[in-house]
């Protein structure tokens, strides 16, 4: 009996769709130079918020919880949500850091609705 041969190389769905995403951002006339001076992580060595989709540092790396599997315009949105963040430079030491947080958030969910860029269908916050 013949071996079937498998596909080298072959992605899995939900990577696929993270990387789908990350392609789409980039070439986005307002995020691809944002997405020039970040590096894109899926990794699991990082403790992750609750219901957490990615984190972003201040000096530009976003790491994505690799056990989150979402549709591209979910993943557009966690990319856009972290770039704007160093974009609006949401990165300074505030008397009540939650607070500050809680406000960049709701700042950037508030533009990225307007903007229609990305999809957040997630019922709690995901960052």
């Amino acid at each position: 009996m013949a071996r079937k041969n498998k596909p080298k190389n072959k992605i899995d769905p939900a990577a696929q769709k993270f990387l789908d995403a990350e392609r789409i951002i980039s070439k986005h006339p307002m995020f691809a130079p944002l997405m020039d001076s970040v590096d894109i992580y899926r990794t699991k060595d990082v403790l992750y918020p609750d219901q957490g989709y990615a984190i972003v540092t201040i000096d530009g790396m976003i790491c994505a919880h690799p056990k989150r599997h979402e549709e591209v315009d979910v993943w557009v949105y966690v990319f856009a949500h972290c770039l704007l963040h160093l974009g609006f430079e949401h990165f300074k030491q505030k008397p009540r850091p939650d607070l500050w947080n809680t406000a960049c958030d709701l700042t950037i969910a508030k533009f990225l609705d307007d903007f229609k860029l990305g999809q957040n269908r997630l019922a709690k916050p995901i960052f």
